[in-house]
């Protein structure tokens, strides 16, 4: 008798397909849970994850925390193992996917908002007073008076000394830092006139240039350059031909060559708006003669057959008849003609001139042409997927970026509310990084579908939830008007208290189609929101104060 052991393996069927899906905790986003969801896979065969940091794991379904924020390229490598715990080498499935970890957004409720008034010292001693709400102790306060002088740091009521009459943009800004979210700035801005009555800083000068072009070769630009000079202040210009003007900046054409003194003649007004008697004149003697009567130029397109193929649209300006145009194209050739159309032997770049020629004037208008051979990318290596920020203020309103090496053509975006039903239906947005706003908290499943050059398709799906409660609309009075309405609507509502008003117009999609901010006042304000280029139809416009928000719908037509 002889005995032997013999081994029997089954083949295996390869029906792996690697698939995770991952979140983050609650309480960090930078720790990441991965759940293997892999079709065919089990514990004992061999796992690899990858997170795109340089770290990796062997976990069936592991948590990693991350040490910074940013986009992370995360793959899970799975081998089979047969009944002996062999590894088939043969049988390999992987998948990758991008992991966007965005820092938390902190709450931020300021109200950034000042007042100002002369003091009794002197009319350009300005007493600016802070009265922005929701501010913190902790929060940084700084002014910016609009004049180049120091920024004033964490002083609610400083006192400013202007040296100059003007309108000054003074600013109050207010950043709040909170650890490990984005910061909360909020500015507040406002004209600030100030007027210097007993001091006569004028000092009247301008500078000027003449027109180049053939149409008004005899057209000169004049460009007020007086220091001191106010809004309402007068001005007067004489061009020395019996011609005068009014205008801050004018331009003048004058009928025939020569020598003419021009002069420019400023006045102060005082706060009455009466003239005073502080002037300042200031005259040059500007000459000119005839320009050249020719100014070569040219455009150039690409033939749709071929790319080595432009053609060149002799676009120069000429008084009078018989000029010639003569082209160099820069690989060597040349061509007389007043258009011309010009095939390279290959790409590259060529530096092509155009001369024209009118008696003894002479032009020239040259350029670098580049020829491009066109590229078509290749579908396996572009990486897409996208990317979405919470608004600070309303936390149901996302903003979504794709994100791919390669620019989209057009992008397709399909919002699901889960657990998915029989009854559930699809948003279907077809624009490109759009901002949408949903309407309840929950998970929604959100697929980002882009076409590329070349016809290539790629789509990318991820969950993400929304923790929002619908806000009550609040028992107030808001107006619109008109309504309809085709090119603006207004909005008006009454306040107590100075706020940041923050106006929304919603399509029937619940989409942010048109919106406008501004700080409010105490009293009547009215809100207008830009809706021209919107297409007929009935949209909601909703809008939001301190803790209160108000709702009305109109009719574009």
């Amino acid at each position: 008798e002889y005995c032997k052991l013999i081994t029997i393996t089954n083949p295996i069927t390869c029906n792996l397909i690697a698939s995770f899906n991952f979140f983050g905790a609650a309480s960090s986003p930078l720790v990441q849970s991965f759940v293997n969801t892999s079709i065919g896979a089990a514990p004992s065969d061999s796992i690899r994850w990858t997170f795109g940091d340089g770290t990796s794991s062997n976990v069936y379904s592991p948590t990693h925390t991350y040490a910074n924020y940013g986009v992370y390229n995360v793959c899970l490598r799975i081998i089979k193992r047969n009944n002996l715990g062999v590894l088939q080498t043969n049988c390999v499935s992987e998948k990758c996917r991008l992991d966007t970890i965005a820092a938390p957004i902190s709450f931020c409720n300021i109200q950034a908002y000042f007042s100002y008034s002369a003091t009794t010292a002197q009319p350009n001693s300005i007493q600016f007073t802070n009265q922005s709400t929701g501010v913190l102790n902790t929060d940084v306060l700084t002014w910016n008076f609009g004049d180049g002088s120091p920024l004033v740091v964490g002083n609610n009521t400083p006192t400013h000394i202007y040296t100059i009459s003007g309108t000054y943009n003074v600013c109050i800004r207010i950043v709040r830092n909170t650890p490990g979210a984005v910061p909360c700035v909020r500015e507040y801005c406002k004209l600030v006139t100030i007027v210097i009555p007993t001091a006569c800083n004028l000092q009247a000068n301008f500078t000027w240039y003449r027109d180049s072009l053939v149409t008004v070769p005899n057209s000169y630009h004049f460009t007020n350059t007086t220091l001191g000079l106010g809004a309402t202040d007068s001005v007067r210009w004489s061009f020395g031909d019996g011609t005068f003007s009014n205008a801050v900046n004018p331009t003048h054409a004058y009928n025939q060559p020569g020598s003419y003194v021009v002069c420019l003649r400023v006045q102060k007004r005082n706060n009455s708006g009466t003239l005073s008697n502080c002037v300042s004149e200031k005259c040059y003697t500007i000459t000119f003669a005839p320009l050249c009567n020719v100014v070569a130029n040219y455009t150039r397109t690409v033939s749709s057959t071929n790319f080595r193929t432009i053609n060149f649209n002799n676009t120069s300006v000429v008084s009078g008849a018989g000029a010639i145009a003569q082209w160099t194209f820069g690989d060597g050739t040349s061509f007389t003609g007043w258009n011309a159309t010009h095939t390279y032997a290959q790409a590259g770049s060529y530096y092509v001139c155009l001369r024209v020629q009118l008696g003894t004037c002479v032009s020239y208008k040259c350029d670098t042409v580049r020829v491009i051979a066109p590229v078509t990318p290749n579908c396996n290596n572009i990486i897409m997927s996208y990317s979405y920020v919470r608004d600070s203020l309303y936390q149901n309103r996302i903003r979504f970026t794709a994100v791919s090496n390669v620019p989209t053509l057009s992008q397709t975006w399909t919002i699901t509310r889960l657990p998915i039903t029989a009854t559930s239906g699809n948003i279907i947005i077809n624009q490109n990084n759009p901002t949408y706003a949903f309407l309840d908290s929950g998970n929604y499943r959100v697929c980002l579908r882009g076409t590329f050059a070349g016809g290539c398709i790629k789509e990318y799906c991820s969950t993400i939830h929304i923790n929002y409660n619908t806000p009550t609309t609040s028992a107030c009075n808001l107006q619109l008007f008109p309504n309809p309405a085709s090119s603006t609507v207004n909005g008006t509502i009454t306040l107590a208290q100075p706020l940041m008003l923050n106006a929304f117009v919603y399509n029937t999609l619940n989409m942010v189609v048109a919106q406008k901010q501004q700080q409010g006042a105490v009293g009547v304000n009215t809100v207008s929101v830009n809706i021209a280029t919107l297409p007929a139809g009935l949209y909601l416009y909703r809008l939001y104060y301190g803790n209160q928000v108000c709702t009305a719908t109109f009719m574009k037509q």
